[in-house]
C-alpha cells in the first residue's frame, strides 16, 4: 500500500456542531421538498439508491442556490455522491459512502478523507436495524471503512411503518451496546427536529498506519426521515 497520509496530522479535528446543525436543517428541508415533488408517489416503490439519488439532487440544488442559511460554498464544498475512498489501511480501495459534504473552512484542509460523511439506509419490515442499519451501516464506521480519519459521521434512516428512533433504534442499541462498542448516547427529543435526530458515541479499535494508538471514538448523528405519508412497500 502507498501511504499518502503520513504527514496529515490524523485524525482530523471534528467540524463544529453548528455546521452539523446546518446539515440537519438541509436534510430536513430537502426531504420535505422531495416528498412535495413526489406527485406520482414513486417513492412508495423506490429502493434506497433511488431515494438517496433523488435526495442528493435536491441537496445539491440547495447548495447551488444557497437555499439554507450557511449551506453554501463559503463553509462547504460541493456535495459528492458515492465518492470512492479507501479504508483506513488501504486494503479496500473503493469504499463508497452515500454522501460526502466537504467542509474546507471548518476542518483541516482540502483532504478527501475529511468532511461530513453520510450513509443512508432503509428501516422497515424488510430492512432490519441489525442487518441493514448496523451491519451495513454503523459497523462500517466502526471498522474504519468510512470516516476513519475524523471523529464524527452521520446516518440517514428512511423510516417506514411508523418506525422511530425512540421506539426502535434506542432499545436496539441499549440491548446491543457491547457489540456496538457503545460509549454513550443522547435520546431524541420531540423539541429538536420532532424527535428525528439522536447521537451515539462508539469506540473504534483499529489503529491507523504509522500510529501507535487507537484512532479513538466516533460520534454518529442519526437522522431518520419518515416515509409514513406515502404508500408502504
Amino acid at each position: 500500500m502507498i501511504n499518502s497520509n503520513s504527514d496529515l496530522g490524523l485524525p482530523f479535528k471534528d467540524v463544529p456542531q453548528r455546521a452539523k446543525l446546518i446539515i440537519h436543517k438541509t436534510l430536513s428541508n430537502a426531504w420535505k421538498e422531495l416528498l412535495d415533488r413526489d406527485k406520482k408517489n414513486q417513492l412508495s416503490t423506490a429502493l434506497e439508491p433511488q431515494i438517496t439519488e433523488a435526495l442528493f439532487v435536491i441537496i445539491c440544488e440547495f447548495w447551488n442556490k444557497s437555499r439554507i442559511p450557511g449551506f453554501d460554498e463559503y463553509l462547504f464544498g460541493s456535495p459528492q455522491s458515492g465518492p470512492n475512498i479507501r479504508n483506513y489501511n488501504g486494503e479496500k480501495l473503493e469504499k463508497e459512502i452515500d454522501i460526502r459534504i466537504p467542509s474546507y473552512r471548518l476542518a483541516s484542509g482540502r483532504d478527501p478523507y475529511n468532511g461530513i460523511f453520510i450513509e443512508c439506509k432503509p428501516v422497515d419490515k424488510k430492512h432490519s436495524i441489525k442487518r441493514d442499519y448496523y451491519e451495513e451501516g454503523i459497523k462500517r464506521f466502526l471498522d474504519g471503512d468510512y470516516a476513519w480519519a475524523i471523529p464524527s459521521a452521520m446516518m440517514i434512516g428512511y423510516a417506514r411503518e411508523g418506525r422511530k428512533l425512540k421506539d426502535n433504534f434506542i432499545p436496539y442499541i441499549l440491548e446491543n451496546r457491547t457489540q456496538l462498542f457503545l460509549v454513550e448516547h443522547t435520546a431524541p427529543s420531540e423539541k429538536f427536529f420532532d424527535g428525528s435526530i439522536c447521537e451515539t458515541i462508539h469506540d473504534r479499535k483499529f489503529i491507523l498506519p504509522d500510529h501507535s494508538n487507537k484512532v479513538g471514538k466516533i460520534s454518529i448523528q442519526h437522522h431518520w426521515l419518515q416515509l409514513n405519508k406515502i404508500q408502504q412497500i
